[in-house]
């Protein structure tokens, strides 16, 4: 008996969740392979390769593709996209984590550096009494565009401020969670 092809997979999909569940078994551990190639971290690529299986699975009645090969191309492009909201949410957070004066170790996939990463989350565990400290208009500034990453025009609407005025906030907020970190390391 022939083995259904992925194109014929994703077309069975849209009603039959066993279909999709093959085809998801068939890809998970060359999606798992790419994605550690592109971050180099083997706990962020398994959540890439779920994360690109949960969104065609969600996406499956958008497939047009009419061979094996852009059912295959169809369900890498999903995984390009997640890969490159994975960059780019890596970016926000070392830009917050620079501003703030945080230098964290790289990433390890070593069980025994474990007792190491919990000590480092503890420690940024430790910034949000500081951050809570803040004045009211500095904190909501530094959570916007820090810590979610808007850019300073989005920032500055949900405030009802200028982007001058957000930026000076923000700049002030760091200042002061600097010099609190220095404070607490003293």
């Amino acid at each position: 008996m022939k083995q259904a092809g992925d194109h014929d997979l994703l077309l069975a999909a849209r009603g039959d969740p066993e279909a999709f569940g093959e085809l998801a078994e068939r890809h998970l551990p060359r999606l798992r392979l790419w994605a550690y190639g592109q971050t180099r971290e083997l706990a962020t690529a398994n959540d890439i390769a779920a994360e690109t299986l949960a969104r065609a699975w969600i996406k499956r009645s958008r497939y047009r593709g009419e061979s094996d090969a852009t059912a295959r191309g169809w369900l890498f492009g999903i995984a390009r996209n997640v890969v490159r909201e994975w960059r780019r949410a890596q970016r926000v957070e070392a830009v917050a984590l620079r501003r703030m004066g945080i230098e964290l170790p790289p990433p390890v996939d070593d069980p025994a550096e474990l007792d190491e990463r919990l000590a480092a989350a503890q420690k940024g565990e430790q910034l949000w009494p500081m951050i809570d400290d803040l004045p009211p208009a500095q904190r909501d500034a530094l959570k916007l565009r820090i810590l979610e990453g808007l850019p300073y025009d989005q920032a500055a609407a949900q405030l009802g401020r200028s982007d001058l005025a957000t930026r000076l906030l923000v700049s002030r907020a760091l200042q002061r969670l600097r010099r609190a970190v220095a404070g607490s390391q003293a």
